[in-house]
């Protein structure tokens, strides 16, 4: 092989390498440590971020795992503020894996865009760290495409001696907003809930995130519920209060009435009408007839 093939030769080699390594850095996810090194017996804010500088590539899903070196250490973990409002796979901690399938109906695209925050409260100086598993997006192109997303190990220092802020304190007492108004949408598949009506409901805080839900059915205990609730009186004549609390307390409220009795009595009375007036223009016709 002469020198003009071989370095011909290496090059395209080398162009084969590197591809996947530009591919990968447009979409990356990483750790947004806060401004103050993590401190023993404080909770501090730690934000899981993505990077998709290639706005000709928007994402709208995204799904994976994070692997944390000290799980007892972790507070809680909030959604508040993230690019994401639909939450297939809530971001959730077992035993040292948080795992997480977040959505949004719109692409986004651009830098430091706010997945979820992590709330640590180090209980020794032992550093701590985060590994990104099986991290991957889906492009917002009508097909649904998958790619990977790079994501490099991040460890955080732990200092002993402890400072007067408490980050998730701070972020909980500043917020007095309500979460967000939402929809109640009833619904019912056969593939689902053994085919019984059920109620879904989404609602978003930007501030602290969504706590908890609770749902009231007339007739029935409060329950604490994810976003979907089976409704207990099948016969849809019952009232549902949903209760949607964020991490600092504040709470917002829907209601839904579901009189279904009504709503077949003015289909019956609908039909009915139509049935009568379809024979009273049958007779006034035939009566023309006869006439002629």
């Amino acid at each position: 092989m002469d020198i003009k093939n071989k370095t011909l030769y290496l090059t395209s080699l080398l162009a084969v390498f590197l591809l996947p390594v530009f591919y990968l850095q447009a979409l990356t996810i990483t750790v947004q440590p806060p401004q103050q090194p993590l401190q023993v017996g404080k909770t501090s804010l730690v934000k899981i971020l993505l990077e998709n500088k290639d706005k000709t590539r928007e994402i709208n899903a995204l799904e994976g795992k994070i692997k944390i070196s000290s799980s007892d250490d972790v507070v809680s973990i909030i959604t508040g503020g993230s690019i994401f409002n639909l939450w297939p796979i809530k971001p959730s901690l077992d035993k040292n894996i948080i795992a997480f399938a977040g959505g949004t109906q719109s692409g986004v695209f651009g830098g430091a865009l706010n997945v979820f925050t992590i709330a640590i409260k180090p209980k020794t100086t032992e550093a701590i760290q985060l590994d990104f598993e099986g991290v991957s997006a889906y492009l917002n192109d009508g097909l649904g495409t998958k790619v990977v997303v790079a994501g490099l190990p991040v460890k955080l220092s732990v200092l002993k001696t402890p400072n007067n802020d408490d980050e998730l304190s701070t972020l909980v007492s500043s917020d007095d907003l309500a979460p967000q108004s939402f929809n109640i949408d009833l619904g019912k598949d056969l593939t689902l809930y053994d085919g019984k009506y059920f109620i879904s409901f989404y609602s978003s805080d930007n501030e602290s995130g969504i706590k908890d839900y609770e749902v009231t059915e007339s007739g029935f205990e409060t329950v604490k519920s994810g976003n979907v609730y089976v409704l207990q009186n099948q016969k849809l004549t019952s009232t549902v209060k949903v209760k949607a609390i964020d991490n600092a307390g504040n709470e917002r409220i829907k209601t839904i009435k579901l009189n279904s009795g009504s709503n077949w009595l003015k289909t019956i009375i609908f039909v009915v009408l139509v049935i009568v007036a379809g024979l009273v223009g049958y007779l006034i016709i035939k009566i023309k007839r006869r006439k002629s």
